[in-house]
């Protein structure tokens, strides 16, 4: 087990790093708005705002399909192919879709009061720079994922492993209590073995006077 200090080291660097992040100056913060996207008028819609990213794509995949897609007979197959994993994919992407989160943490957030909703509302805006950032670049992206999960997988074994050292102590305890009652047992069938021995070598010289 790590030494404690280096745990509360560890605490301590992330409080000083979360006061640097959501310093408010004392003042009661406004929960942020959550950024918009074209499907949040009305489900999902093709494309994104990047026009140049879509013309880039579009450069780099038509010589592929030309060269791979030679017959109507093949082209016909393929666009009914890809026109059912369109429909398979408008859902995943609904449920994918990370404003939902946003927007359900925010109307939890909104009906919270006092201390609690301000340090909620602190926490919730940070993630609201977060998101921004992983949108805009898809490298931050990956690595806040791996970050998030990390995070996650790192103090649920935290929590598992605390439970498993309880576990062990628990069952040492037991072990030694059960231990404990097993000597006493042989210590009272022992005492009673010499008792009624003791009695019986008393009963047979009664007998001989």
């Amino acid at each position: 087990m790590p030494p404690p200090q280096l745990e509360e080291a560890d605490e301590d660097w992330e409080d000083d790093l979360l006061d640097d992040a959501l310093a408010t100056d004392g003042i009661d913060p406004a929960l942020a708005d959550i950024p918009a996207t074209q499907g949040d008028g009305g489900g999902f819609v093709f494309g994104s705002n990047n026009y140049a990213e879509e013309q880039q794509i579009e450069s780099e995949m038509l010589p592929e399909l030309q060269q791979e897609f030679t017959t109507l007979t093949a082209l016909t197959r393929e666009i009914h192919a890809a026109d059912g994993e369109k429909m398979q994919f408008v859902e995943l992407y609904e449920n994918a879709r990370p404003h939902d989160q946003l927007h359900k943490r925010k109307e939890v957030i909104q009906q919270m009061t006092g201390e609690d909703k301000k340090n909620s509302t602190e926490l919730f805006n940070a993630s609201i720079v977060m998101f921004k950032a992983a949108k805009a670049d898809p490298d931050f992206r990956k690595w806040f994922a791996k970050f998030a999960k990390q995070t996650d997988d790192y103090y649920s074994l935290k929590t598992t492993r605390k439970k498993l050292l309880i576990k062990i102590k628990l069952l040492n305890k037991i072990r030694d209590e059960k231990e404990m009652e097993n000597f006493k047992e042989k210590q009272r069938k022992r005492r009673e073995a010499e008792e009624e021995e003791a009695n019986n070598g008393k009963r047979s010289r009664q007998r001989l006077n």
